[in-house]
């Protein structure tokens, strides 16, 4: 068997993998808005997209030469170099696309690819000139530079377009039906539908004519040069219909319009990017096959790929192949589930966790939005005012408890818009990458709706700079992977390639675990239960959870303290300060949950003793963070260590403090009255050892003729302080939660 044969297979495996890796990636893309508005169930969902997938395969075959010639000319590569760039094309792609699923950030495989290529191509033309010193040409006369620049100009014009597009759009739609949007529907819900559904069928059947090549260039033509005549009779036919549908089965035209679009998407996404996928392997099969079919007498270095800046037909039998794949990786990819939860979490209209932090720049953008904002407040008169507060109100929704991320409207207008853009782009033949324009559009209706609100808006604003930021590294490591991996495979040749297929495989095996143990991580931490929980019993269930779950971690952190300061071991420490973390990180995204089910619980309106429970834990979390930092400090600076006697009283007072923890836990796992005095003289016991503890230190301090650490001195101190106000701060958490119970329990 030939080597380079054993090479084709490997890019047919390779892109097998890619399919795997690239479609849970752009799932997001025409899933999002179909699974945050819960149009149907989600397997549902993935079947309608599934279809919509198949059907754009079938079509993809037109865009298959943008890998063969889109990006360099492969007419002025020998046939070794020309495979040379597609292996490290393909395994540069398969590392970056695993890599931001893993993280469940979307990116552009559309820019992968589009560098990838760049990046091998300008590697292999490096070494022609440099290493082997063939000047016949100069870099440039490789590189397709100018349709190269049209793409990423085309991507980076349609960041802006996507947003504010979606954000105007999504307002006056909003201003119009508001968030109470059902009976004027009966009224207004066919033309709705009719426009959207007319917006969507265009770019279906636009896209769909476009890339097929099996439909000839007057059938096309003769589509684009009517179609003032289709939209006409396009929303006169599709209101009629949507009307009769409405008197006869009360038919939901939002619900078939999201479903619609979702079906659109999918079959565009696989229309326009299953290039980036099979595209490199597939044109390495056409180069092999022109290779032993003609090189006759010629060898790999030296027979030039002519054939590939032709127009080259595609076996459909590997489109169909592909689009299985495809549908399969759908239903059983985890990480396409993450991706299209980052999507979704970063548009949803509800507040809850949020997954991505603050950064300077966002803070920036939202006081200055925040300003904006006010200036054309005041600039409104005051009925307008009334009337859009009125419009934008969200206080009678009805479906708050479904678990939706946004309602069907939001849902239909993200849809509309993404393929009205992406329709328009495609006209013009500007390169437009799906991603970029779905993602950017959901962001602008989000932003329209008000989803970004005080509480969430500088975490939203710091998801979508992380995203954006995201698909710009994928430019720039994309290039730089493909590049360097090129240029070693040039030197190193087929030892290399296998080397980096190795190398590629175990970094795939390696991110699924990772990405599993990223899963759980988050599942700990953020799982909410508003979905789960509305009754009471459930409700004080949950927040028992959270605090013994909370006192067995406050056990292991002071045990982690005791056993750092006495073996002046700062590894130990960091250790308690990482566990630290994870529980502010637990108690603070529970304790939102819980106040979320709240309000999905009947006969809940005295939330003041939660209120005093909620203070209480933060009061403890604040009093666990001034004893394990000073201590991380004081090591961390190579302080003298604490005293042999103060080591054992800390050592007693966190054993007797932890033996209180224990019997608090107990009460509440009992159907008896609360023992509240018995926990009170145990809390007075330990408090009144405190302060003997402290009185008889003070007095050693000033008696003995022993010189002591001034510094150790003043942690231990800073420490008895911090554990008395913990004591106080645990016994006021267990008073709130029997009054909570008690109070509750009454008005039942």
């Amino acid at each position: 068997m030939s080597i380079y044969l054993i090479i084709i297979i490997l890019l047919i495996t390779l892109a097998a993998i890619d399919l795997t890796i690239g479609v849970a990636n752009d799932a997001v893309n025409f899933l999002n808005s179909a699974v945050g508005a819960k149009v149907a169930r989600y397997k549902t969902i993935l079947i309608i997209a599934g279809l919509g997938v198949i059907l754009g395969a079938i079509f993809s075959e037109g865009m298959m030469e943008v890998a063969r010639k889109g990006i360099f000319n492969p007419q002025y590569f020998n046939f070794q170099e020309i495979i040379f760039i597609f292996v490290a094309v393909m395994i540069a792609d398969v590392i970056i696309l695993d890599l931001f699923n893993t993280l469940g950030l979307p990116t552009s495989t559309t820019v992968s690819i589009v560098f990838d290529l760049l990046g091998a191509a300008v590697a292999i033309a490096f070494m022609r000139i440099y290493y082997h010193h063939d000047t016949s040409l100069p870099l440039s006369q490789y590189i397709n530079s100018a349709n190269a620049l049209k793409i990423i100009l085309g991507i980076l014009l349609s960041i802006f377009v996507a947003f504010f597009t979606g954000w105007i759009i999504q307002f006056f739609s909003r201003l119009i039906f508001s968030f109470h949007y059902d009976k004027l529907m009966k009224y207004l819900g066919s033309l709705w539908g009719a426009i959207v559904t007319t917006f969507i069928t265009y770019f279906l059947f636009l896209k769909g004519l476009k890339h097929a090549s099996f439909v000839s260039q007057d059938v096309t033509d003769l589509f684009l040069n009517n179609l003032g005549y289709f939209f006409l009779f396009s929303i006169l036919a599709w209101t009629l219909i949507f009307q009769l549908l409405i008197w006869t089965f009360r038919i939901n035209v939002m619900r078939f319009t999201v479903i619609l679009g979702t079906f659109a998407l999918a079959m565009a996404f696989a229309g326009n990017d299953l290039v980036n996928f099979i595209g490199v392997p597939l044109a390495g099969l056409n180069a092999y096959t022109d290779f032993v079919a003609n090189a006759h007498g010629v060898g790999a270095t030296s027979y030039l790929m002519t054939s590939l800046s032709g127009k080259l037909p595609v076996n459909l039998w590997y489109l169909l192949i592909a689009g299985g794949i495809m549908i399969a990786t759908l239903f059983v990819s985890k990480k396409a589930k993450s991706v299209i939860k980052t999507a979704v979490d970063l548009s949803r209209q509800s507040e809850g966790y949020e997954r991505f932090g603050t950064s300077l720049t966002a803070r920036i953008i939202v006081r200055w939005g925040n300003g904006i904002n006010k200036f054309l407040y005041s600039l409104t008169p005051q009925p307008v005012r009334i009337f859009v507060k009125k419009q934008f109100s969200t206080s009678k929704i009805t479906d708050k408890k479904d678990g939706k991320a946004f309602d069907l409207l939001r849902a239909s207008v993200n849809l509309m818009v993404a393929s009205v853009l992406i329709s328009i782009a495609t006209t013009n033949k500007l390169p437009l990458s799906t991603t970029y324009v779905t993602f950017m559009v959901a962001m602008g209706t989000s932003l329209a709706d008000k989803a970004w609100g005080g509480d969430s808006a500088v975490y939203r604003v710091t998801g979508v700079f992380a995203v954006i930021g995201g698909w710009f590294l994928t430019a720039l490591i994309a290039f730089t992977t493909a590049f360097i991996i090129a240029v070693l495979i040039s030197l190193g040749t087929f030892v290399a390639l296998f080397t980096f297929f190795a190398f590629a495989m175990f970094l795939i095996i390696r991110t699924k675990a990772i990405h599993r143990r990223i899963q759980e991580k988050q599942a700990e931490t953020v799982e909410s239960s508003a979905e789960k929980i509305t009754n009471k019993a459930d409700f004080f269930e949950h927040i028992l959870q959270i605090i013994n779950v909370t006192f067995v971690n406050i056990k292991e952190i002071l045990h982690i303290i005791i056993n750092g300061i006495s073996q002046n071991n700062l590894h130990e420490i960091k250790k308690g300060l990482k566990i630290y973390n994870e529980v502010i990180k637990k108690s603070k995204h529970h304790l939102q949950d819980a106040v979320m089910n709240i309000n999905n619980i009947e006969n809940i309106d005295d939330t003041n003793s939660y209120m005093e429970l909620t203070l209480s834990f933060k009061q403890m979390n604040n009093s666990l963070k001034h004893i394990i930092t000073p201590v991380f400090d004081h090591l961390n600076n190579n302080h003298k260590p604490m005293s042999y006697g103060q080591i054992n009283d800390l050592q007693e007072l966190f054993n007797d403090y932890s033996n209180y923890l224990d019997e608090i836990t107990r009460d509440f796992s009992t159907e008896t009255p609360p023992k509240t005095t018995e926990m009170e003289t145990i809390r007075d016991q330990i408090i009144q050892k405190i302060k003997d503890i402290r009185k008889s230190h003070i007095k050693f301090m000033k008696h003995q003729n022993i010189s002591t650490s001034t510094r150790a001195n003043v942690l231990f101190f800073d420490i008895i302080y911090e554990l008395k106000i913990l004591i106080f701060s645990t016994h006021d958490l267990f008073e709130s939660f029997y009054e909570m119970k008690e109070t509750l329990s009454r008005k039942s």
